[in-house]
């Protein structure tokens, strides 16, 4: 807390709304909140490991008690790499009760139709919900958000790359939105909002696991808002031929 001015009014360089600690710049406000979360996501997974659940329990409680704590904070602090790295960590710590893991690390995420657990990746699915985020402001008519992109015409079937190098590194989250949103095919007009988050993850996803697999495709950034250039954790960006 801050002294008083003169006129009696008291400055607080830290605040809490909503589980979203703001403090004085965006890199302060993320360490906050994300190291408060892991703390809190810690603590419920050692209470979980004392009780006696199955495999299926087990993962069933880090998709609804664990990782659920930490979607909506995403969508405005998205966390730094360490953040990602101990939340992982903490779940894949919690299915397999600190052993050595039985299956690979990614099988749990396919699909329950081939064998998998539908876990979601944590690091994509960080980076679908800012994503989203901006999409649903942007087509709010008479939003900030909906100006902007207006005014950078990030409307439609964008080109490839689109304006990273021209969008002001003042406005960064926008900027990694057009990089992200040209390889998604714009919302149709029967295509449901939840629709459209499912397949924004699933080509996220699919970008992902051909950037881990093919790394010669992509140029990593190390880019995140309290950086001043991104709005999203550790960027990958794959360079693909337009279609």
């Amino acid at each position: 807390m801050a002294p008083a001015t003169i006129l009696g009014i008291v400055f607080y360089t830290h605040i809490k709304i909503l589980c979203v600690t703001f403090g004085t710049t965006i890199g302060n406000a993320t360490k906050e909140s994300w190291g408060s979360i892991v703390r809190v996501v810690q603590a419920q997974a050692q209470e979980a490991c004392a009780r006696n659940l199955c495999l299926a329990q087990r993962v069933l409680f880090v998709k609804l008690c664990l990782i659920a704590k930490f979607w909506y904070v995403s969508q405005i602090l998205p966390p730094l790499p360490a953040h990602m790295q101990q939340l992982t960590t903490i779940c894949t710590w919690c299915i397999w009760q600190g052993t050595t893991f039985r299956v690979p690390a990614t099988k749990p995420q396919g699909p329950k139709e081939q064998g998998g657990w539908a876990l979601p990746e944590i690091a994509v699915k960080c980076k679908t919900l800012p994503l989203s985020r901006i999409w649903i402001l942007g087509a709010r008519v008479g939003s900030v958000t909906e100006a902007r992109i207006r005014q950078w015409q990030l409307t439609g079937t964008l080109a490839n790359p689109p304006y990273e190098n021209i969008i002001r590194n003042r406005i960064a989250y926008l900027k990694y939105y057009a990089i992200d949103i040209e390889y998604i095919t714009p919302r149709g007009n029967t295509e449901s909002l939840k629709t459209f988050k499912k397949r924004l993850y699933a080509t996220l996803y699919a970008m992902n696991t051909v950037t881990r697999e093919i790394p010669n495709l992509c140029i990593p950034k190390n880019t995140h808002p309290s950086h001043g250039r991104g709005y999203g954790a550790t960027y990958t960006k794959p360079r693909y031929p337009n279609a």
